[in-house]
């Protein structure tokens, strides 16, 4: 297990902030700028498809791979536990940067603003809300 001094502690926690959060404010304005193309790929439609869902795909396998305790035990036995956080920031910032820089621009239209399966996405934290706290009345939400 490898122990690090004070420079490399502030260099960890440095890189984790600059992947980590860096990549989220960078991610609020890829979805503001409506998610720009930023590398062509030159895919045809349906591949454009397929391929942003495989990219949604890879990000979610690293992202939720990070957090199995088996990938952390592997982990542990080359990093000390108390650099687990800043390793998963680091990790998925880069995967989440990657994602917005080989994400291609679809000519197709799957979801619209008031369109049905959007309406459906913003009633369901209300469904949830409304079978985790059983079907009473308004007034006692």
């Amino acid at each position: 297990m490898a122990t690090f001094g004070k420079f490399k502690d502030y260099l960890i926690i440095g890189l984790a902030v600059l992947f980590g959060g860096g990549s989220l404010i960078l991610f609020l304005v890829f979805l503001l700028a409506d998610s720009p193309e930023l590398m062509s790929l030159n895919l045809g439609p349906n591949k454009v498809l397929w391929w942003d869902t495989e990219l949604c795909i890879a990000f979610f396998f690293q992202h939720s791979g990070m957090v199995r305790k088996s990938f952390r035990q592997r982990l542990a036995r080359s990093l000390s536990a108390e650099y687990e956080g800043a390793v998963y920031a680091i990790a998925s910032g880069i995967a989440l940067l990657l994602l917005m820089v080989l994400w291609q621009k679809s000519a197709l239209t799957l979801t619209a603003p008031g369109c049905f399966p959007l309406a459906v996405l913003h009633s369901l934290p209300a469904l949830v809300r409304r079978i985790y706290l059983g079907f009473q009345s308004p007034g006692s939400l």
